[in-house]
């Protein structure tokens, strides 16, 4: 049986392990079903680059690969739409919960100014 082909996201980052102290960020989109349980498609796109800007934190790594991979799912996003496959919200898994905390705003820490003026759009 085919899947429901709904768009699902994992973002990683590697903070701090590219030269002159930039970080790396990878992603993982596959298509899926609205159960979690299922074997998932393979792989339709795994973007990797490399984070423009000098990380303060893994967290600040975390959210900026986040929202790299976000932008590369919205044009695929429309893709499936216009081929008649309803999108739900694109479940995007991270592995870092402070990011989560700040992205889903159940966290606010101190000094965040650059980071919302960055990534304001998640």
């Amino acid at each position: 049986r085919a899947s429901d082909m709904i768009l699902k996201v994992h973002s990683d980052a590697g903070y701090h392990n590219a030269s002159h102290g930039r970080s790396r960020a990878g992603g993982h989109f596959f298509l899926g079903d609205h159960n979690e349980e299922k074997i998932p498609n393979g792989a339709i796109l795994n973007p990797t680059s490399i984070i423009r800007h000098v990380a303060s934190s893994a967290s600040e790594a975390e959210i900026a690969a986040t929202f790299i991979n976000c932008k590369e799912a919205l044009p695929i996003r429309v893709t499936l739409q216009e081929m008649g496959y309803h999108q739900p919200t694109t479940p995007v898994i991270m592995d870092n919960t402070t990011a989560v905390g700040i992205t889903n705003d159940t966290i606010k820490p101190q000094r965040t100014k650059a980071m919302d003026m960055r990534y304001h759009w998640l």
